[in-house]
This record gives C-alpha cells, sequence and structure tokens, in this order.
C-alpha cells in the first residue's frame, strides 16, 4: 500500500480519463495481497473513509504523518507571543464545514484551541479547566473555565508561550494553506512552547483543517506530563465541540484528564446522519474494472468489496478510487485513491527427503508433496531442466527445489538436504606407555566421513562418544568405529611399556648446630637412564645424586625421574645434634622510669641476640635489642624475651618486669548544675598500682566529704568554681598527682510551647516545643504521646496545653499554649468587614483549616464583576477596587482550594462591607 492522494473534480468535467490530482488527505486502502498461482479470481477488500455529514463527529486513530511543524513561509499567530491570549480573527482560506455549519474565519488561542466564533478574537484565552467537555457554562475573556463555542481542542492545555516561562528561541505558533483549491489545507502549529511556570516541559501539536470534508487531524509529536508546578495539575483535553456546547467528542481517557502522547495521530471524522460517498471503483490499468459494494463498518471505515477480481498476471497493481460529495457544494465531487498490489506463488513447496543409509545402499531422494499436479513442473538445477515428475534421485548434499505453472513465471521454491555415509577411514594413533606398570596408555582416532562417529573397543557391546581411549595398560586391542548411518570398520592396535621399572634409594650424614652440614645421597637404577633427583617433589631437578649443605629433618618429597618421566619416590632422614642452653634469671620488680641491665647465661659460641617483649617491644625503652646485655627502662609491666642463636640451634627464654605505675587523678568533667543545688564531687584515679590518698581543695565551698578515703564530697557554690583534686601513692613509690574540674550553674531553661494557633476538630495536630532534651505535656488525653517534644492533638474542643521541659542536666520549666478548635477541613469566611484604617476588620480574607493551597478567591459586585482575586496564601481584600474604595453593600465571594488529603474545597457566599 502506498500514500494516497485524493483528487478535486467538478461533476460536470468529470470523465474516464486518467486524473491529475493533489494530495487532500489519506487513506489506506488495505494491504497488498498474495493469491496461490493455482487461483485465477478472488473477492477483494479495501477500506475507505466514512466521510459523513458534520453534524457528528467520531475520533479514530490514524499514522503520525504530520505536515513540517515549522516553515519559512508560516504566518504567526501572534507575534508578541502573549500567554492566555486569542489571536485576531484569521480569514480561512475556504469554508470548512463544522457540526452542521460552515465557517470562513476562526480565532486561535495560545492555549492550543481554535474556535469559529470569532467574539473571542484578541480577548483573554483561559487558562483554568473544570469540568469535562461538553460544557457549556463559564464567561469568556477571563481565567476559566470556559470552553468556547465551535471549537477544536488540540489538545487544550495551560501552555505559556510568554517570557514569563524560559522559552526555547526556536519556539513557534503558526498557521500555513497548504495545497490548491478546491483541495487546501489549514495548518496550525504549536512547536516547542512550554507549559504554563514548566520551562523544561515543551509541547509540540498540529492542527490540520480539510477543504470541502470537514475533517480534522490532531498529530502530537511531544505532549509531555506536565510539571508539578503547572497549572489544572497538567490536564488536557483533545476533542472538539459545537456551537451550542451541548454535543462533544473527545479522544477516550483525554477528557480534561492527565495524559501525555509522543508521535501519536488522531482524525476527527464526520459522522453525521448522511453518507458523503457516492461511489468506490477498481481500476487496472487506468481502466475501470469493477465497482464496490459497501458496508459502513461503523468505525469512520467503509468496507468496498469488489467481487470475482480475476488476473492472469503473476502480480498486478490496481487503484482503489473512492468518490465523495464535497460537503459544502454537492455539485463538487472529492476523490481519494490508494493502490493495491496483488502477487502469485507457489509458495510454499512441502517436501519430504530420504537419506542415503551406506555407501552400498545408493542415492537419496527428494519427493515434492505440495504443490502437484498436471500443469506443473519442476527443477532442481536453478530451472535449466525442468520435469513434471515431483520425485528426484541424487546424491548426498544440499538442493533448492523449484515449482512452476507450464509456461509461466509463477513460481515457489524450497531447500532440501540428503544426508549420507560416504566411506571413511579410521586413522588410529597409538601412545605407548611411558612407565612400565603405569596405565598411561592411549588411543585416538580421526576417521574422515560422515560424521557423527562413535567408538567402541569391546567389540561392539557399548559404544562412546568420544573418540580418545586413554589410560589404557600394555597389551593389543581390537576397536570399532561406526558412522551416523549405522557403518561400521574394525581395527587391532597394540600399546606397549619399557623393559624395567626405576629401583631409587637414600643415605645421609649428621647435621649439628654449625648449621647446613648434612648430606644426602640418592641412589637409582633401572628404567631408562638418563636420571635427574629431587629433594622438593619435583619442584626442582638436577643431575647429580648428591644434595649438600641441608638441615637435619626428614626428607619425604625424594624423587629420580628417569629418560621417559617416569617418576619414582622415596624418603630419607639427616639426625641433628643440638646442645645449645641459655638462661635469663628471676623475674624483676620496678618503680616506673627506673631500669634493669640483663645477664644472660649461654654458650660460648652464641653470637645472636634478639630482645622482643608482649605486647610490644618500644624501641625508646631499650638501649640495644641485638646484644645480650641489654637494659631497658619500661613504661609498663611487660614480658621480655631474648632470641639467641647458634648457627642453627635456637633458643628463646623471657622474664617478668613489673612496673609500678604513676596514678591519673580524675576529678570528673566539668559539669553545670541548676542554681541553689549541691554539686557532687566524684573524684577517681587510673593507673596505679596500689593504696592511694585522696585530698579535695578548696574547702570553703565544701559541704562534706561523703567517702571513707574523701575521693567524693559535695559543694554548694554561688558561682562558677573551680575544685582541685589530689592524689598521692602509699606503695613506696613516691608519686604525687592532681586534676581539676569546674562547676558551672545552669542559666533558666527557655521552655517553649509554640504559639497559640488553630486546628481541624477530630484531625491529629501537631504540637512543638523546645528548650530542654525531654518533655511532658498535660492534659495527656488529646494526645498520641505526651512524652514527646511534638506529640499530635486530636482535639474536639478548644484546649490549654502545658509542657513540662527538662534540660541535658535535669534542670526544669513549663510553658503553655492554647489550641482554637475549628470545624474542617474548610475555609471560615467572615460576613462583613470594615475597612476604615483602625486595625480592626480591615481585610476580609478566608481563614483556611486542614487546607494546603488555595486555588482561588474572587468577590464580585451585585453586577457579577470581579472586584478582587487572588491565589495568594491568606490574602484578603482591602475594599477598594482599582485604587478606590469600594461602595458600602453586600458583595458575592466563591473560593476554592485543596485540603490534606488532596481533595477540593469549594466554597461561596456574600460579604457586608462596612465603613
Amino acid at each position: 500500500m502506498r500514500r494516497s492522494l485524493f483528487l478535486i473534480i467538478f461533476l460536470l468535467s468529470f470523465t474516464a480519463a486518467k486524473l491529475s490530482a493533489q494530495s487532500c488527505f489519506n487513506i489506506f486502502a488495505g494491504n497488498d495481497t498474495t493469491i496461490s498461482c493455482l487461483q485465477s479470481c478472488l473477492n477483494l477488500h479495501a477500506s475507505v473513509p466514512d466521510v459523513r455529514t458534520t453534524d457528528d463527529y467520531l475520533a479514530i486513530p490514524i499514522p503520525y504523518q504530520p505536515y513540517p511543524y515549522t516553515n519559512p513561509g508560516g504566518i504567526l499567530v501572534d507575534p508578541l507571543y502573549l500567554d492566555d491570549r486569542f489571536s485576531p480573527a484569521i480569514v480561512l482560506p475556504f469554508t470548512f464545514c463544522f457540526y452542521g455549519q460552515t465557517y470562513t474565519s476562526c480565532v486561535v488561542g495560545t492555549n492550543g484551541v481554535v474556535t469559529f466564533d470569532i467574539s473571542n478574537a484578541s480577548t483573554e484565552n483561559g487558562y483554568i479547566l473544570g469540568p469535562t467537555i461538553p460544557y457549556a457554562g463559564g464567561t469568556p475573556n477571563n481565567d476559566g473555565p470556559y470552553y468556547p463555542k465551535a471549537s477544536i481542542m488540540g489538545p487544550y492545555h495551560d501552555i505559556d508561550p510568554s517570557s514569563a516561562t524560559p522559552q526555547q528561541p526556536d519556539k513557534k505558533m503558526e498557521y500555513i494553506i497548504v495545497g490548491n483549491a478546491p483541495c487546501r489545507k489549514f495548518i496550525l502549529n504549536f512547536y516547542k512552547i512550554p507549559y504554563y511556570n514548566c520551562g523544561a516541559a515543551l509541547v509540540t501539536q498540529q492542527i490540520v483543517l480539510y477543504e470541502g470534508t470537514g475533517i480534522i487531524d490532531v498529530f502530537l509529536k511531544d505532549k509531555p506530563f506536565a510539571c508539578g508546578g503547572s497549572t489544572n495539575g497538567g490536564t488536557a483535553i483533545l476533542g472538539v465541540q459545537n456551537f451550542n456546547r451541548d454535543k462533544a467528542v473527545w479522544v477516550p481517557g483525554r477528557n480534561n484528564t492527565v495524559w501525555s502522547a509522543f508521535n501519536e495521530g488522531w482524525r476527527f471524522v464526520p459522522n453525521g446522519a448522511a453518507s458523503l460517498l457516492k461511489r468506490v471503483e477498481l481500476y487496472k490499468n487506468n481502466t475501470l474494472i469493477s465497482t464496490a459494494t459497501t458496508t459502513a463498518l461503523g468505525n469512520g471505515l467503509v468496507d468496498a468489496l469488489f467481487t470475482n477480481v480475476c488476473q492472469s498476471e503473476d502480480s498486478m497493481s490496481y487503484a482503489v478510487r473512492a468518490f465523495y460529495q464535497q460537503c459544502d457544494n454537492p455539485a463538487i465531487e472529492t476523490e481519494g485513491s490508494d493502490t493495491m498490489i496483488i502477487y502469485k506463488t507457489l509458495n510454499p513447496l512441502t517436501i519430504n527427503t530420504l537419506p542415503a543409509i551406506c555407501p552400498t545402499s545408493g542415492n537419496g531422494q527428494i519427493t515434492v508433496t505440495n504443490p502437484v499436479g498436471a500443469n506443473l513442473e519442476y527443477s532442481i538445477d536453478n530451472g535449466i531442466t525442468w520435469q513434471s515428475a515431483p520425485i528426484f534421485n541424487r546424491p548426498a548434499g544440499s538442493y533448492t527445489v523449484i515449482a512452476r505453472v507450464v509456461g509461466s513465471n509463477c513460481t515457489g521454491s524450497a531447500p532440501a538436504v540428503i544426508g549420507s555415509s560416504l566411506p571413511f577411514s579410521i586413522n588410529g594413533l597409538v601412545t605407548d606407555l611411558k612407565c612400565k606398570g603405569v596405565s598411561t596408555g592411549q588411543v585416538t582416532f580421526n576417521p574422515i566421513g560422515n560424521n557423527p562417529f562413535d567408538y567402541s573397543k569391546d567389540g561392539g557391546a557399548t559404544y562412546q562418544s568420544s573418540n580418545v581411549f586413554a589410560g589404557l595398560a600394555a597389551g593389543s586391542y581390537t576397536f570399532r568405529v561406526r558412522n551416523g548411518l549405522g557403518c561400521t570398520q574394525d581395527t587391532t592396535l597394540i600399546v606397549n611399556e619399557p623393559a624395567t621399572a626405576i629401583t631409587v634409594s637414600a643415605t645421609s650424614t649428621i647435621a649439628t648446630c654449625m648449621g647446613n652440614d648434612g648430606t644426602l645421597t640418592i641412589t637409582a637404577g633401572g628404567g631408562t637412564p638418563g636420571y635427574e633427583y629431587s629433594i622438593d617433589n619435583g619442584v626442582t631437578w638436577q643431575p647429580g645424586n648428591v644434595f649438600i649443605g641441608l638441615p637435619g629433618g626428614n626428607y619425604n618429597a625424594i624423587e629420580v625421574r628417569d629418560a621417559n618421566g617416569c617418576i619414582t619416590p622415596t624418603t630419607g632422614t639427616i639426625t641433628f645434634l643440638d646442645t645449645m642452653r641459655l638462661e635469663l634469671g628471676p623475674d624483676s620488680t620496678i618503680c616506673i622510669g627506673q631500669s634493669v641491665t640483663f645477664a644472660p647465661q649461654t654458650n660460648p659460641q652464641t653470637n645472636i641476640f634478639k630482645w622482643t617483649a608482649a605486647p610490644t617491644l618500644v624501641q625508646s625503652e631499650i638501649d640495644k635489642d641485638s646484644i645480650a646485655n641489654a637494659t631497658v627502662t619500661p613504661l609498663v609491666s611487660k614480658k621480655y624475651y631474648l632470641t639467641a642463636k647458634w648457627g642453627v640451634c635456637q633458643r628463646i627464654d623471657s622474664m617478668i618486669i613489673t612496673v609500678l605505675k604513676k596514678p591519673i587523678a580524675f576529678a570528673g568533667n566539668d559539669t553545670i548544675i541548676c542554681a541553689k543545688t549541691p554539686a557532687y564531687l566524684n573524684g577517681t584515679a587510673a593507673n596505679f598500682s596500689g593504696p592511694l590518698l585522696y585530698t579535695w581543695a578548696p574547702i570553703s565551698p565544701l559541704l562534706t566529704f561523703v567517702s571513707p578515703d574523701s575521693s567524693r564530697a559535695v559543694a554548694l557554690p554561688d558561682s562558677t568554681q573551680l575544685f582541685i583534686f589530689n592524689v598521692k601513692d602509699n606503695y613506696g613509690c613516691s608519686f604525687s598527682v592532681f586534676d581539676t574540674m569546674k562547676v558551672f550553674i545552669d542559666p533558666p531553661i527557655p521552655a517553649f510551647a509554640g504559639n497559640d494557633t488553630n486546628a481541624v476538630k477530630g484531625v491529629p495536630h501537631q504540637l512543638f516545643s523546645s528548650g530542654g532534651v525531654s518533655y511532658v505535656w498535660s492534659p495527656a488525653g488529646p494526645l498520641n504521646n505526651p512524652f514527646i517534644q511534638k506529640p499530635l492533638a486530636t482535639l474536639y474542643n478548644d484546649t490549654y496545653f502545658r509542657v513540662l521541659v527538662t534540660d541535658a542536666i535535669g534542670c526544669t520549666a513549663t510553658d503553655d499554649v492554647f489550641i482554637k478548635v475549628y470545624e474542617g477541613p474548610r475555609y471560615y469566611v467572615p460576613t462583613a468587614f470594615s475597612p476604615n484604617g483602625d486595625g480592626l476588620n480591615d481585610i476580609f480574607r478566608p481563614i483556611p483549616v486542614g487546607i494546603t493551597s488555595t486555588d482561588f478567591f474572587m468577590v464580585f459586585n451585585r453586577y457579577g464583576e470581579p472586584m478582587f482575586q487572588t491565589r495568594e496564601w491568606l490574602k484578603g481584600w482591602d475594599g477598594k477596587f482599582k485604587g478606590k474604595d469600594a461602595a458600602m453593600g453586600v458583595y458575592t465571594w466563591i473560593l476554592k482550594g485543596k485540603d490534606k488529603d488532596g481533595k477540593v474545597v469549594e466554597m461561596k457566599g456574600t460579604v457586608i462591607l462596612l465603613r
């Protein structure tokens, strides 16, 4: 199928000749069709638009095939790009049929709407979307909601081309006329226009009006979701509404709902009582061959049936031509055309094959089982030769079978493969044993012939798929090889081994403390001469059989390897004679800061010394850690170790040196107390090694000592005071240390229960307190938890709360808060106000309770004129209009907002202005 053309001709000049035409709007008659070469005729179905009178419409999806969104000759809708404005009246280049009426002018709104009611020209295009269409409410030239008469919403949403929202440099709102009369199109483009207050969310949409049909196409390249800051919660309307605003058609799910679309096409097709379709004809080679029987499908399409269309050609192109009466002039006929191709083929071919089992079984066979017949012939050599029989006897291989109708080029083809088992060679390769008695023999087969092969070494009793037989002992074996078609061949192979095995033994000499003076001598025989020797499990090898410079011990990794790589292990032992001694003497006790010099007893030959300590040796506490008579000055008790070496012999001995520690005094952390309360002094000591003596100073603010050893005391300072805690040892080291601590007086607690406020009756209200670290609220009954900083209160009456605040050191204070309880969620609106400047009731404003946002608050005089409007939170009317005092009297107000659950709250009423 190819893109169609609609042709406009006048009835008076219509002829059967081929028409030259321009494109009006697209139709899609149907897909190309394939039939069998053996079929001569068929019933051909095509689909064409069911264009009807415009007293109603039907919305149907169409392929996304928009016109360009920007054009060099495009006419700007509003060069100033004002927000929420209708354009001046635009004269259409043709008469447009819409909802049973005809129009010659339109007005374009910057929020994506077109109206044929030109009274809206250069007025406000409301941005507020409220109800769904059809909707006859609201008044023109305001924020809305107001949906214009005789309007196309493609889609209608709050987009903003003005500088108030960040813009793209290449944005454009334009219209352009395409084509020539009587087949013109009015194309309206909105290109890269952002949502209000959403500079990054760009909208590109197109509305197309077609001359003479009343058809409307809408193409949506980019229609993303609006951001949270946009109007209407991001809702949009995609539909059309009549002049009386009591009839509308919309795309399902897109009638003032939140939605997004990309690369979509929608057509609003006239769906009135009377059809404008006159006839549908089928042409072959520009010659009329059939006129269709038509059936309306009810979805904007008509099924056109052409019966008994006969075709002798292998393929043929047909033109489907639909003729319509123009909606505004019955004397003009509109033609739409599309092309359909009918192909002929014999595919699919059905083929059976028989393989050649073994070389003596003959050839394989190919049989065509469908199609078969007296008027068919077949080829297996790419059409060089043909035969009437559908059977081919051929050798194994790959073929392409072709079938055709005798005397024509109408064909079909299919691949075919004949399998076979050709004569094959076994090619067995023997690997002999390298070591006597070790089953490492192997036979590997590399047969040539038909795959797959399998193998047996027990006369065919069992087979394996692997071509390798490993782990064979020496001997004679008969093997059988079988190919995939069951053909077999036998062969006998011999696996050989060396005549003798390797023998090995080891002898040794004694090792002493002098170090690495032992030897091992290894003796080998048998196998294949050319021996190598190892004492590390074969990691390294040497040709000599004597290993010198060895320490004493057991050698369990001795191996001998012959010229064939055969390995035989053995073990050996080198006896070790150790006569070394080492003694450090008894443990010692010192005061911290004193030193100890060691005097170890050991052999004269001992020449390597290394001192360590547990848990660790600090280098600053030892004069040298590599001499025998080292001197240490330890800071803590330690166990010292001396590691001494004589050649390969080594001894370790230890001595514990206990260090009596110098006490560390701790008077306690600086602290804060409540005014006129006692301070408790709790002195402690650490890092001591015996009994201690304690004293506190100064004495004057102390009340009493409260522990037998005087480490704890009670004081009553009236200002910040520094206390000194003295500690002396009583275990003979004459240590004396001290520490200090400050006592501060805590300032009064800034207890705060929050400002007096309002709450919604029966709805949890958040309380707040500050000034301390813990809180207790009363009364506790309305609270979810009276022991937290911010409890929730569920109230039904006005309530005073008191909070007891405790700070980090336990000091306390209280504060009160009053909660006024209102019914809600709702607005509380005064019934009168007096804007006379006395500071009382000067502003008329609604008080929100349980409300999260206000969409609008408006005040009207008795003539319905707006006196005041705002979206700002808690903003009210000061009784002025255009800078002057408004007259006393009764005024009407309306407001709309959302509660904490997102539900809409709408209210209206009256207020008396007094002065």
